[in-house]
């Protein structure tokens, strides 16, 4: 019987000036693929992380052969990763003696980045604040679908994203925007963009009126309303 194979991968990384950027092999670094190739040669990416993350992923599917199943499997683990942290406290007094820690779950928000490492979180009181990290990669649709989702799962009550290092967006890619805060609002949560530059605060202007988004100069104007 032919079965699927599970590959982990990273295309190089290269600065300003065409050098390969130094440490990005480290398993704990972002932006490596999971990929799945089914018998007839079909290639298929279903994560982006670190290789940590991806390894144990890997790990977790070698007994399962229908894609359906590895497909359920990632996106369930996916899940796991980016929101039941879990973290080791020292236990109060009163415990039985030689039983000094306990394991309690975190607050959602625990990540520091998305998995593909587009988007760097950060809470700021009661907002989370997302700034673009690899703006080359922001005006890919599928890659920023895929970011934002991550995101969504740490169910902030407040979103502002920093696009201060992007040039430019393309409408389907305010449009994910746009489904993003619909879907905020839906859990009574805010978004908002910031440090767009002209040409995209334009874009966002010419938008349809229920896709229109709340744009703000800097960080600092954005978070005072969102806060309030």
């Amino acid at each position: 019987m032919q079965r699927r194979l599970l590959i982990i991968s990273k295309e190089p990384e290269f600065d300003t000036r065409g050098d390969v950027v130094p440490g990005q092999c480290e398993p704990f670094t972002s932006g490596w693929t999971l990929t799945m190739i089914l018998p007839d040669r079909t290639r298929e990416d279903l994560m982006v992380g670190t290789y940590t993350d991806l390894r144990k992923i890997q790990e977790s599917c070698l007994g399962l052969d229908d894609p359906e199943t590895v497909r359920k499997r990632v996106k369930d683990m996916r899940v796991l990763l980016v929101a039941s942290i879990t973290e080791t406290v020292v236990a109060p007094a009163g415990r039985t003696p030689g039983d000094t820690t306990e394991t309690r779950e975190m607050p959602a928000i625990t990540l520091k980045q998305t998995p593909g490492g587009l988007l760097n979180i950060e809470p700021s009181g009661s907002v989370i604040v997302a700034t673009v990290l690899q703006p080359e990669r922001a005006d890919d649709e599928s890659y920023l679908k895929s970011e934002l989702s991550a995101l969504l799962e740490c169910r902030p009550k407040a979103l502002l994203m920093d696009l201060g290092r992007v040039s430019n967006l393309s409408a389907a890619c305010f449009k994910e925007l746009a489904g993003v805060r619909d879907r905020l609002r839906e859990a009574g949560a805010s978004f908002a963009l910031c440090n767009l530059t002209q040409s995209m605060r334009q874009r966002v202007l010419t938008m349809k009126s229920k896709e229109s988004l709340s744009v703000f100069e800097d960080q600092a104007s954005a978070l005072a309303a969102l806060k309030d």
